[in-house]
């Protein structure tokens, strides 16, 4: 079993399975069920849960090289893995609020048609 985990290929393997699996489940429920289509395609949880498996196995691809780059001990790593991972993080928040302010303004300007 720590072989199975030790293994880089395995680990490779892994992380393409969950980069893949997620955009492709979210595709196959959006073309399986028409009723809620709209509605997913509206929320921001979908999309997470879409971009969430890619995302992550990117930032893990990414520390890896830096990490093997630079070496495990290196506050040079460190230092640009944490600028990495915040700025990403600072990415998807700035899309997650821009696409909520995008549907709040959307949802006031319906009411006011009303």
């Amino acid at each position: 079993m720590v072989d199975l985990v030790l293994d880089p290929r395995n680990v490779a393997r892994a992380g393409w399975f969950l980069a893949l699996v997620p955009p492709v489940a979210a595709v196959a429920v959006l073309a399986l069920h028409e009723p809620c289509r709209r509605r997913l395609l509206h929320s921001a949880l979908f999309w997470i849960a879409v971009g969430a498996g890619p995302l992550i196995v990117a930032l893990w691809f990414m520390f890896n090289a830096v990490e093997d780059f630079f070496g495990l001990d290196s506050v040079l790593a460190l230092t640009l893995n944490l600028v990495l991972f915040c700025l990403v993080g600072l990415g998807v928040s700035w899309l997650l609020r821009s696409r909520a302010a995008r549907r709040s303004a959307d949802v006031s300007e319906e009411e006011r048609d009303r």
